[in-house]
């Protein structure tokens, strides 16, 4: 685990900020490039594509609000 972490600290994709207790605190750069280092240092998806992503801009406001929908029942 230490060694995956070092590459992506190394990569500049993550920056350890804190320490608690004896437990590193890091923080991201980018989520999705996090993603892509992740599934390469893993060799993952070297014949599928990248892993897909979403934004809120992807997902339609009218579609409703399904938290109230549940809630409801």
């Amino acid at each position: 685990m230490f060694d995956y972490l070092d590459k992506l600290e190394q990569a500049g994709l993550i920056s350890k900020v804190d320490e608690d207790g004896g437990t590193a605190v890091y923080t991201a750069e980018t989520a999705y490039d996090l993603v892509e280092a992740l599934y390469s240092i893993f060799d993952l998806g070297d014949d599928e594509p990248g892993p897909t992503t979403y934004t809120p801009d992807d997902f339609d406001e009218d579609e409703g609000d399904l938290l109230g929908e549940f809630a409801d029942k």
